[in-house]
């Protein structure tokens, strides 16, 4: 809902950006929409006034502002992609399409600086943004060097030809059961599972993202693959009926197809 910014709020905010950032000249009509469109959803914390300042001339493609982000956030963009440990050329690709993407307007869009409401730091908004480029070009990576499903599946099952008959007649139904026992994970597994197995990160990256040693994510990652392993197995002995000879060698597939299950799913 719009809430109109009052003439004091508004003074003082214009303030706090001059003050902040005296070469810079911005619409204040522009400022004022801003502030206006925000400070509902900011409640009474308010706004970063002087970084919105900032980013609507950024937006608006003023020299000044543009030099006073790159000096003050630019520098930002290059530790934030050092801690996700990406470095030399990709670091520079990646920066370079964020440089275009905050600046420059696509046909019949603004440019992305504009999505920064004032809520938190422009500092914070700009270290999510990174690691989100960052993992779209993981993602990216991971699709051009994607096994097929079918090599995958030949990976799991190796030379041994009792596994191929079981993964041939049970195929189907584990992925019902992993599919079921995945959704049953709590949201920071899920997060977890995602940040490994979709984005490519290493044990090392997810630590820095949330914000743990790198043995306490590894003891996630176990406790994470066992959970899915019974529960998959717990729910192909449910609906399959299954006897204990059967279930030790679906086990045994389900062992070695959890890791290979967790790329092709998700």
């Amino acid at each position: 809902m719009l809430r109109e910014t009052s003439a004091a709020t508004f003074e003082a905010a214009l303030r706090q950006g001059r003050e902040a950032w005296p070469t810079i000249q911005v619409d204040l009509e522009r400022f004022r929409r801003h502030l206006d469109a925000h400070r509902a959803e900011a409640g009474d914390a308010g706004l970063h006034h002087a970084d919105v300042y900032l980013a609507i001339g950024c937006a608006a493609g003023d020299a000044a502002s543009l030099a006073a982000f790159e000096q003050h956030h630019g520098p930002e963009v290059g530790r934030s992609l050092a801690r996700l440990r990406l470095h030399g050329p990709a670091a520079a690709e990646i920066h370079q399409r964020l440089r275009h993407k905050l600046f420059v307007a696509e046909p019949g869009a603004e440019p992305r600086i504009v999505g920064y409401s004032g809520r938190g730091p422009l500092r914070a908004w700009l270290r999510a943004l990174v690691a989100h480029e960052a993992l779209s070009e993981l993602r990216r990576g991971r699709r051009e060097d994607h096994l097929s499903d079918s090599a995958l599946s030949d990976r799991a099952a190796g030379d041994d030809p009792e596994l191929a008959q079981i993964r041939a007649r049970y195929a189907a139904p584990f992925r019902e059961a992993f599919q079921a026992s995945l959704a049953a994970l709590s949201p920071r597994d899920r997060n977890l599972v995602r940040l490994v197995y979709t984005d490519g990160l290493t044990v090392e990256q997810v630590a820095i993202t949330y914000g743990v040693h790198r043995v306490s994510v590894s003891r996630w990652l176990g406790q994470l693959r066992g959970d899915l392993l019974e529960g998959t197995r717990a729910r192909l002995r449910e609906c399959l009926h299954l006897d204990d000879s059967e279930l030790r060698s679906l086990t045994r597939l389900c062992l070695s197809q959890i890791d290979v299950s967790l790329d092709r799913i998700l």
